[in-house]
């Protein structure tokens, strides 16, 4: 993961939303920042290897696979909503 912009797609959204990502001190979560519309959206996320859960309300049943330190796709398996992120 990377800090700095980040686009968030998929049906989880309906539409792109874009937001600024800030990872903590041990690089194993992270916080969204300054979205780009105030929707329903993570309030970030965590890290361990390859696999991402976000957190905030309505999310936490969100995972995604990293690709690399700049792409992750994945379902919320509460309602299999995709979502994918691409670093800026």
């Amino acid at each position: 993961m990377q800090e700095g912009g980040w686009d968030l797609t998929g049906s989880a959204f309906g539409m792109n939303m874009s937001g600024t990502l800030t990872l903590d001190a041990t690089g194993c979560a992270f916080t969204f920042s300054d979205w780009n519309m105030g929707m329903s959206v993570p309030a970030g996320g965590t890290v361990s290897g390859d696999q991402i859960t976000l957190t905030g309300s309505g999310w936490e049943s969100c995972v995604l696979t990293a690709a690399s330190g700049i792409d992750a796709s994945g379902v919320c398996s509460d309602n299999g909503a995709s979502v994918n992120m691409v670093a800026q």
